[in-house]
C-alpha cells in the first residue's frame, strides 16, 4: 500500500491542535538525561488523534515548509511563545506529519487572543514565502503589527 501525500502545492494546509506546553513541561530533565515527560507524552498522543481525525493519516512529503502558528493561550500569564514551539513542531513530527523539522525553512509566530482551554492555528506552505508575504501586504495591507492579538475567527482574514 503506498502512503498518501498532501499536495501542498496546491494548496496551503491548515490545522487547527491543542494548545501546545511550554518546552519546559514537554520534557522532563532527570540524572539520566532529558526524557519526555508524562504531558509531554499526553500532548503528542492528542496531536496524534488531532492529525488522524483531520488528515487521515496522510502526510508531507519531504522539501522546503513555511509556517505560520497563531498561538491562543488559555488565560492572560505571560509567557515565550517560542518556549511553545518545540513541543508543538516535535509533536507534529511525532504524529507523522512531517518527517523531519529541518524541513520548516521559515516560521512566524503570531501571539492570538485568549481564548477557554488554548488553542493553536497551523498552517503549512510550500517552499519560502516571501514573495507570498510582500503580495499580502501590498494586496490586504497586513503588516507585522496588526496580526499581533489576532482573534480565532479573524483567522480566515489573513491566510
Amino acid at each position: 500500500m503506498s502512503e498518501e501525500y498532501i499536495d501542498i502545492n496546491k494548496s496551503d494546509l491548515e490545522l487547527w491542535i491543542s494548545w501546545p506546553p511550554s518546552v519546559n513541561n514537554y520534557y522532563s530533565h532527570t540524572r539520566y538525561g532529558v526524557h519526555l515527560s508524562a504531558g509531554g507524552r499526553k500532548y503528542r498522543d492528542a496531536i496524534s488523534r488531532d492529525l488522524g481525525k483531520q488528515l487521515g493519516g496522510r502526510r508531507l512529503k519531504e522539501g522546503s515548509l513555511s509556517m505560520l502558528v497563531v498561538l491562543f493561550p488559555p488565560d492572560r500569564r505571560k509567557r515565550d511563545l517560542d518556549n511553545h514551539m518545540k513541543g508543538l513542531l516535535d509533536s507534529l513530527q511525532a504524529a507523522g506529519l512531517i518527517i523531519d523539522d529541518e524541513w520548516i525553512d521559515e516560521l512566524r509566530i503570531v501571539r492570538g487572543e485568549v481564548v477557554k482551554g488554548g488553542s493553536a492555528y497551523v498552517k503549512i506552505s510550500a517552499g519560502v514565502g516571501w514573495e507570498r508575504e510582500d503580495e499580502l501586504d501590498e494586496e490586504e495591507g497586513i503588516d507585522e503589527m496588526s496580526l499581533r492579538g489576532i482573534g480565532m475567527n479573524e483567522i480566515k482574514y489573513i491566510v
